[in-house]
């Protein structure tokens, strides 16, 4: 991720609190309760400009959960202690007037909402009494909840919830001596707490690139740390930065699109200050987002283009926007609520480059990488046989005429192919796979021009070219060919030349390669002397369930 942040920008609202979410086409939202009590949200229309807008009812603290499908739910505590919430309607995203969640307890002081792995929200909620309570949607995408609070057993002073990439759900919070405290849920039930730290103000936790856990907090005299949970348990605590604002007093964290961490945090008085993961895993040293003086809270949040926003309410009530507006990958996300279990590939039509992934949902998702904000489409139900691969090894989606053709393989080793003609996928078989192959362990890629051909690997090691060709005695076929594929996966290989066209795209495994030559000189008989290729790849990966990809260029 770069380091190009803009300057601090005011956006005009005052407020009480903030809350960081996203709408339905995954821009950042800012949830806020305005001055006046007001529940407000603000969403991003351009690169840096917020437009506000009112949800109605009046709040001291809110909390906010994106359902499967894009549509937000809105938590909130009233004035009077009571807990309510609104949500956005599954179909056309408008705000429902809110309701009261009758919930018997001694009023609710503070309360953090998580998506469970079913779907239904969790809230934790401090009580008027310090204690800790619980209480869980019946049922996923209602608004349905027990009419009791379940007591958690123990007082907290701060609360967090950070789901795992198990979908898993897990509660950090600090106790009222100032220790770190760790659980997670079983079923509905949350288990027993672990003690994790002592000294802590704050807290925020976040997903790394492997999907480990990760837990940020901030010391009572000290500065910033970083704890990871291993598979082993829980590791040493790092020290990341606040020498210029300790004691740092509140610190956020996000996942960059690069597949580093950031964390960010600020003291009494001292500014925002960011530390920023390097490659190899230690930190870089700790830079300030210039304007803020006086920050009394922070949140921090990326978008699937890469984007990172930061904004901090200060000691006048006003909310300050910061954006780091480039990016060295490009994060293109996952469907709202639907992580991807597998990449089946990327194609290219025209000026639009796509991205395939298979969801745990069971079906095949697809969008455009080629403008910011595109949704991801559902593009039908993946076949069981299929499913059951998880669909992690590479494919090939290559367009052909106005179709889409996508090739992978079965659980039987045998290749696959999904054809789209407007509105409609047709799954079906390859044809003519020779009786005598041994099953085909990876599909390397496809490429359309100059003729539909795919590459792969079969269980004996030997590759096989398969083309799509006109055959005199049996018309158009597949023509299975035992022949040395091209070199992929390499960027310095992967400007192959089958013709001097003036443009060539391929798709090779997990790249997208798009290449062309130029500066030709030659003889009237046609001999190319010597030609200059310049290419471009765009490198896909799965990360987390979201689709990465990454850019480069160069001639060869």
């Amino acid at each position: 991720m770069s380091e190009n942040w803009s300057a601090m920008a005011a956006l005009g609202p005052s407020a009480k609190q903030i809350a960081i979410g996203q709408d339905n086409s995954s821009k950042i939202a800012l949830f806020y309760v305005g001055q006046d009590n007001s529940i407000n949200w603000c969403v991003r229309t351009a690169a840096s400009v917020m437009t506000a807008a009112p949800l109605g009812g009046q709040a001291k603290q809110v909390a906010v959960v994106q359902h499967v499908g894009g549509w937000n739910e809105l938590f909130y505590v009233a004035m009077d202690g009571s807990l309510w919430h609104t949500w956005q309607d599954a179909a056309t995203f408008f705000w429902v007037a809110g309701c009261q969640i009758p919930l018997h307890s001694a009023g609710i002081t503070q309360i953090a909402a998580g998506l469970c792995n079913d779907g239904t929200a969790d809230l934790v909620c401090i009580g008027a009494d310090n204690q800790l309570y619980h209480c869980r949607q019946l049922t996923p995408s209602a608004q349905a909840f027990p009419s009791l609070l379940t007591p958690l057993g123990a007082s907290a002073k701060k609360i967090a919830l950070v789901l795992d990439i198990h979908g898993g759900l897990h509660l950090l919070y600090i106790g009222m001596d100032d220790a770190l405290y760790h659980c997670w849920q079983s079923g509905r039930d949350w288990g027993a707490a672990e003690k994790i730290a002592s000294s802590v103000s704050s807290v925020a936790s976040v997903n790394d690139a492997n999907g480990v856990m990760t837990v940020f907090y901030t010391g009572l005299t000290a500065a910033v740390y970083v704890l990871p949970l291993t598979p082993h348990g829980w590791g040493t605590a790092t020290q990341i930065g606040g020498a210029y604002c300790s004691p740092a007093t509140e610190v956020s964290a996000v996942l960059n699109t690069d597949g580093t961490l950031e964390a960010f945090y600020h003291g009494t008085g001292m500014g925002i200050w960011h530390s920023r993961q390097k490659a190899a895993g230690d930190w870089a040293a700790e830079e300030e987002l210039q304007g803020s003086l006086f920050p009394t809270q922070l949140v921090v949040g990326v978008e699937p283009e890469g984007y990172v926003h930061a904004f901090a309410l200060n000691s006048g009530g006003e909310i300050e926007h910061w954006l780091d507006n480039e990016s060295a990958a490009y994060l293109c996300g996952s469907p709202p609520g639907v992580p991807l279990s597998g990449l089946v590939g990327a194609s290219h039509i025209g000026d639009v480059v796509a991205v395939y992934g298979v969801g745990i949902d069971g079906n095949l998702w697809g969008r455009s990488i080629s403008a910011l904000g595109a949704v991801w489409q559902k593009l039908g139900t993946v076949p069981a046989a299929l499913a059951q691969t998880g669909n992690n090894s590479a494919n090939g989606v290559v367009p052909v005429g106005d179709d889409l053709w996508l090739f992978t393989l079965d659980t039987s080793g045998k290749i696959c192919t999904a054809i789209w003609t407007p509105g409609a996928w047709t799954w079906g078989e390859l044809p003519g796979q020779p009786p005598t192959y041994t099953g085909i362990t990876a599909i390397h890629g496809a490429i359309a021009t100059p003729t539909l051909t795919i590459y792969a690997t079969d269980t004996s090691g030997a590759s096989w070219e398969i083309r799509w060709m006109a055959d005199p005695s049996t018309g158009l076929g597949w023509k299975w060919d035992s022949a040395a594929s091209p070199a992929f996966g390499s960027t310095a290989t992967v400007a192959w030349t089958h013709e001097l066209d003036p443009m060539h795209w391929g798709i090779l495994g997990d790249y997208i390669a798009y290449y062309t030559t130029v500066g030709q000189e030659g003889s009237n008989d046609g001999t190319v002397y010597s030609t200059t290729t310049q290419w471009i790849t765009l490198s896909l990966s799965l990360l987390s369930g979201n689709i990465i990809c990454s850019i480069a260029a160069g001639t060869v």
